[in-house]
């Protein structure tokens, strides 16, 4: 199996712990197993610091994004504290404060809210700006002039000229970076980099 294509492949012995992609899967007995998040030695877990230039949501994007991953992952709720615990003191080392971290914490143990379907949503693209007005003000402009406003008919309660109702009640914010010098001076465009292509022949 060494030699298919271009995959080499490391054969073990068999063992009661497997590594798999972004899993470590332990096996107890024969009928019980527990799961918990696969970390490479070398990672240097560079988070985005906080005085990138990004939207001020991606923090907290980023922290509820890794809680649900690690919360997924891990099937022992002490394994799952110190997997945060420990983003919640890489953080701190990035750069980040308490006040920014503790209060996205508090959100970790909150109810989920169910939110329409992507087929419901009305995405709304924007380059970030640090003195443009805050996404929220933008959604609840959206709910209180367009989507459902107090003296007026909702839209979804509106035909379309097809007679189908306006299916969009729910407006994101999609940020997009400002352009850099990493735009200009750096290729992203893999297919068309020569350096980057991988000519495969049988």
């Amino acid at each position: 199996m060494d030699d298919y294509d271009i995959l080499c492949c490391d054969i073990t012995d068999r063992a009661t712990q497997v590594d798999f992609l972004g899993l470590t899967i332990t096996l107890h007995d024969a009928k019980s197993i527990s799961t918990k998040v696969f970390e490479k030695d070398l990672n240097f877990y560079q988070y985005i610091p906080p005085y990138s230039v990004h939207p001020p949501g991606v923090l907290s994007g980023l922290v509820l994004g890794m809680y649900h991953h690690i919360s997924t992952l891990c099937s022992d709720t002490k394994t799952q504290d110190q997997y945060i615990f420990d983003l919640y003191q890489r953080l701190l080392h990035r750069g980040y404060h308490k006040k920014q971290l503790l209060p996205l914490c508090k959100k970790m143990d909150l109810p989920k809210i169910n939110t329409p379907s992507n087929s419901q949503k009305l995405f709304l693209h924007i380059p970030y700006q640090p003195y443009s007005p805050q996404s929220h003000k933008v959604q609840q402009l959206w709910r209180t002039k367009v989507s459902d406003p107090p003296f007026g008919m909702k839209l979804e309660d509106i035909s379309c000229h097809n007679k189908n109702e306006f299916e969009c009640t729910w407006m994101n914010i999609a940020y997009s970076r400002p352009m850099n010098l990493g735009n200009p001076l750096s290729s992203r465009n893999i297919e068309k980099n020569p350096a980057c292509q991988y000519h495969h022949t049988h």
